[in-house]
């Protein structure tokens, strides 16, 4: 009997959200797979039961769908082929058949696909002959380092696509400042990075295949020899070598090839970050929403500390920019930033909000100004390194991990809160918005019936017709509970200027704001008609 190298759901799981795609699996994905099967165009050799076969180099769709039918009398475990591949009738003959359909990128290269998911079928069986890759153990992105450094004769860095550092060889002693600060923020110095984007380094590595040069000897920056890593037509990241002029062929050709096995490297150290941060992201989420599970993951997460507080964070939309890049990009940051200050605290990514719980000590107040002063400086290494701007709701005290839950609940409502302001970035916690939450679930409740015509109709037709600001003067007065200072810096305007608006839009409506429900009353009805 073949032994069972793991299952088709195993290898979905690990591939589906970088390499592999599921057309039909009409049996599920508990097959097993016995072997990772290679057939080309034109080749016979009858397949076996468990197998999983590449169909390469197969280009029409008649060798494809005999190829199916001989996988389902044989019981094979499934067919990957190229993304632009699957027909109609290769969809249904699979269906029909019992085999799984799935497809890979058009650009991604074979071997590597190969690879990865012999990789991923045996990522827990120890010995296995793809854990060398390059004659460094896979995934060991720190001896590969020392390996290309070695073939190009300079120091080198491997950094991912987001400019982080992953790994870096020895003779670092020969490079200079700049690359000195990489290794040490294990990124770009913010100031480098920045004149790098103005050469367009990062530009060109998308689109250019070669080696890339830049040097700035004004600033101290010796010269770099540059290639990007690539799976197919994505970028995975880079190598950065350092390098005495000149810089020969033989080495430019020793850094491209060596660009080849970094990524299957590359793409196995993301497959080994993917697997821990899905299974981090699942425990996150069981001690948020509370529940049978909360203990045991609270426990796995080493959440065993007194007082903690739930940061709920989000990105402005903005045109043209990628929500869900942003909020992935968004969580990394955070994730690096709220590790280097708390060390057991723990992040998550659920929907469109990213969160943090952080383990903050048994005193509210002053857990919640170690809070405050986290995302304070986490706002602005964010604000360089985003392309929206980031909203923070802080949530109240949990004196223990049952209570976390509650604290998730006012990050979310604080949060939600700030994203029906139009100020951004900004943060707040669950004390400074209370009233706000409660004037959005009046207004939720009302959402949707007309005002009908009071005190405040008469202001909205004033400014209709003179352009007048009574009512954005009137909404920021009362959300700043009367404090004029706080209600002229939003308006950017002299406290004198909205006395005298007060006292005009008084006259226009009758509004008396000395009287406490009459002023509760617009509040809700400001509210209601903003929402409106």
């Amino acid at each position: 009997m073949r032994r069972c190298m793991g299952t088709l759901g195993q290898l979905v799981e690990t591939l589906r959200s970088c390499v592999i795609e599921v057309v039909v699996a009409p049996a599920g994905v508990d097959h097993e797979v016995c072997d990772v099967v290679i057939v080309g165009q034109g080749e016979a050799e009858d397949p076996r039961r468990g197998d999983l076969v590449l169909a390469v180099g197969m280009s029409d769709e008649r060798s494809l769908l005999q190829l199916v039918s001989r996988l389902g009398v044989a019981h094979a475990a499934g067919l990957i082929v190229k993304g632009d591949q699957p027909t109609g009738r290769l969809s249904a003959l699979a269906e029909s058949a019992g085999i799984a359909l799935m497809t890979v990128p058009i650009s991604a290269a074979w071997l590597q696909v190969g690879i990865l998911i012999r990789t991923a079928l045996a990522r827990d069986t120890p010995g296995s002959p793809w854990d060398s890759l390059g004659g460094a153990a896979s995934g060991d992105l720190f001896a590969m380092a020392n390996a290309v450094s070695a073939l190009v004769d300079a120091p080198v860095t491997i950094e991912d696509s987001q400019s982080r550092v992953l790994a870096y060889s020895g003779r670092q002693e020969e490079a200079d400042r700049p690359r000195v600060e990489t290794i040490l923020g294990r990124q770009i110095p913010e100031p480098h990075l920045q004149r790098l984007r103005e050469a367009r380094i990062f530009q060109r590595l998308r689109h250019e295949t070669g080696v890339v040069y830049y040097e700035d000897p004004d600033r101290g920056v010796k010269p770099r020899a540059i290639v990007g890593v690539r799976a197919g037509d994505e970028l995975l990241g880079s190598i950065w070598a350092v390098f005495e002029p000149p810089f020969r062929a033989e080495q430019e050709a020793a850094l491209l090839d060596s660009s080849k096995v970094v990524a299957v490297h590359l793409l196995r150290h993301r497959l080994g970050v993917e697997v821990h941060r899905n299974l981090q992201n699942d425990l996150v989420g069981a001690v948020l929403n509370g529940g049978q599970m909360a203990a045991d993951a609270a426990m796995r997460l080493s959440l065993y500390d007194v007082g903690y507080r739930v940061v709920a964070l989000s990105c402005v939309e903005r045109e043209g920019v990628d929500e869900s890049l942003q909020l992935t990009r968004l969580w990394d940051l955070l994730s690096v930033h709220v590790s280097s200050v708390h060390p057991r605290a723990v992040t998550g990514l659920m929907r469109d909000v990213v969160y943090a719980i952080l383990p903050l000590g048994k005193t509210a107040e002053t857990g919640l100004a170690v809070a405050r002063q986290t995302m304070e400086r986490f706002f602005e290494r964010a604000s360089t390194r985003l392309q929206a701007p980031v909203l923070a709701g802080i949530g109240g005290h949990a004196r223990a991990v049952a209570e976390i839950p509650r604290s998730k609940v006012d990050a979310e409502e604080t949060l939600r809160v700030l994203r029906s302001r139009d100020v951004a970035p900004a943060q707040a916690d669950i004390d400074d918005v209370r009233l706000q939450v409660m004037l959005l679930d009046l207004a939720n409740l009302h959402a949707g019936q007309p005002l009908g015509r009071t005190k405040l109709t008469p202001l909205v037709e004033h400014d209709q017709q003179h352009h007048t600001e009574y009512v954005l003067t009137l909404r920021e007065y009362l959300d700043a509970f009367g404090d004029l200072k706080r209600a002229a810096r939003q308006l950017e305007i002299h406290p004198n200027t909205i006395r005298y608006r007060l006292r005009k839009l008084g006259e226009v409506s009758g509004i008396d704001l000395d009287d406490a429900e009459e002023r509760l009353s617009l509040l809700l009805q400001l509210r209601l008609l903003r929402d409106a």
